[in-house]
């Protein structure tokens, strides 16, 4: 049995959740982490439930899309019955399924929160929950984009993230064709998409997945980064690259727009030809540098202090 410490549940990988959870770890020392989700096998939730013990606190890091809810929801279900108290904190968002949620949905949910602390990072998600009569709090994200030196090359476009259709990848890469002479796209990341990154034509560089070091050296040379995703909550590449002082073309909810602020634009809806806009708008556009308000919002230090403060919230709904 695991003993009375929390128990960070969160997949494993090179995710932004995985990696959130990763910088905040060194300021909750007393928490243990377990995989589940994402790319582990099913086995794994198993073997969390199987170890539940003692009540500990088990924060589950999920995203709001239709399969993690389902998956999850069994193993904030498992871990209530147990007598452990449970954060159930959202990350990515479907928009389709928030938008229209099923009664089934709803009804788990409104189960969930009676027994549970629910957090988002996405501010639209918590309304949106809300206005369903579901308290949802909100979250801090954390990013480190290290130390960055600024040297940036004229028309280099950086994209950081996995190369799947939600990114809005394809929509940027049918963008290209539009963009000013001399412009070029550097693309770092890999997924189910990476063959057509690599066959997109010669203003396209395909870097495969790279390391924070040569993250941080791709965003010194950057001019702008785009990340056109058509579900985020709260990405982690844009909070790295605002954090480093470069200026963002990103669409997303609301915590997107918070975190560009005024360091770049913000799209309602990336398509081919607004992308290709935006990016040459951008790219002319001397936009205020607002690196130190980013640094400041996601500091995993913060974030690990809203951790603790839920945690004894979860405790306190279960033991009074």
């Amino acid at each position: 049995m695991i003993g009375v410490g929390p128990i960070v549940v969160a997949p494993v990988g090179r995710g932004g959740v995985a990696a959130l959870c990763d910088l905040v770890a060194p300021f909750v020392p007393e928490a243990r982490r377990m995989a589940v989700g994402g790319e582990s096998p099913p086995g794994s939730l198993l073997r969390v439930l199987a170890s539940l013990g003692g009540g500990p606190v088990v924060h589950v890091h999920s995203s709001f899309r239709h399969r993690a809810v389902l998956r999850d929801g069994l193993l904030v279900r498992a871990a209530a019955a147990r007598g452990c108290p449970v954060v159930w904190q959202f990350h990515g968002t479907s928009r389709a399924l928030a938008s229209a949620p099923a009664p089934g949905l709803l009804a788990a949910l409104r189960w969930a929160v009676r027994r549970a602390v629910l957090t988002s990072v996405d501010p639209w998600l918590v309304d949106r929950l809300e206005a369903e009569g579901i308290e949802v709090l909100r979250s801090r994200i954390a990013a480190d984009p290290g130390a960055v030196v600024r040297e940036p090359e004229p028309g280099l476009v950086l994209f950081v993230g996995r190369l799947v259709p939600e990114k809005g990848i394809r929509e940027l890469l049918a963008s290209v064709a539009g963009w000013p002479a001399g412009a070029r796209l550097v693309v770092a990341g890999d997924g189910p998409l990476a063959a057509e990154v690599a066959r997109a034509g010669p203003r396209v560089t395909a870097l495969g997945w790279v390391d924070a070091e040569v993250r941080r050296t791709w965003l010194g040379r950057a001019s702008l980064v785009v990340l056109p995703s058509r579900e985020e909550a709260a990405p982690l590449a844009v909070a790295e690259a605002v954090a480093a002082g470069v200026p963002v073309v990103a669409a997303g909810g609301g915590a997107v727009r918070e975190l560009v602020g005024h360091a770049g634009l913000c799209l309602d809806r990336a398509d081919a030809t607004s992308l290709a806009a935006a990016v040459t708008h951008a790219l002319a556009t001397a936009f205020p540098e607002e690196s130190d308000r980013v640094r400041r919002a996601v500091s995993a230090e913060l974030a690990a202090e809203q951790w603790r403060a839920h945690w004894a919230l979860a405790r306190a709904r279960v033991h009074g």
